[in-house]
């Protein structure tokens, strides 16, 4: 017998997937793929995984409650590492879209900024420093 470590990561997956589903649903998606179990240990195991992740979310309907995970939280956002020179890489472009302000590409550079200030955000580069003299 599988048992609950498997019954929690198959219902979890199914979320992940984006289903919306009943303890009854998953109750028979459970009994035919893994093994029989009642509505009461769905419901138990459907607890747990909600302690596990409070993504997961149950709206009530009538006389059933009806689980999911939002759209938002199946899609974490993906993470990214960067070294230091990178980083410092980031903050010098972000300085440099300055000047594009007030172009036919303003709106563009302003969404480039803004998912660059995610990665890289506060202001570590002057202003003096973009628009210095390199003929002195």
């Amino acid at each position: 017998m599988p048992g609950q470590p498997h019954r929690l990561l198959y219902m979890y997956r199914k979320f992940l997937e984006g289903e919306v589903l009943t303890s009854g649903q998953l109750q028979d998606m459970v009994s035919e793929e893994i093994e029989i179990v009642s509505r009461r240990t769905i419901q138990r195991d459907l607890r747990l995984l909600q302690k596990l992740d409070p993504s997961l979310v149950g709206v009530e309907k009538g006389r059933e409650i009806f689980w999911s995970i939002p759209r938002d939280y199946r899609y974490p956002k993906q993470v990214v590492r960067f070294d230091t020179n990178e980083l410092l890489a980031f903050h010098f472009l972000k300085a440099h879209l300055k000047t594009f302000r007030g172009t036919v590409i303003e709106k563009d550079v302003e969404r480039l900024y803004k998912k660059i200030e995610k990665l890289a955000p506060y202001e570590v580069v002057l202003d003096e420093t973009i628009y210095w003299d390199q003929n002195v």
